[in-house]
């Protein structure tokens, strides 16, 4: 179902530009907004 895909994804971006992703080797948070995930993928 390509409408349950489409929202997973969107649901993935939401989650990323909320939280963010952790970097293990600097113990820091790191953030994008919804742009540049966009442009990066």
């Amino acid at each position: 179902d390509d409408d349950l895909v489409d929202r997973l994804y969107q649901a993935g971006i939401d989650f990323a530009v909320e939280v963010g992703m952790f970097c293990q080797d600097t113990n820091r948070r790191l953030t994008w907004s919804r742009q540049e995930y966009e442009q990066a993928l």
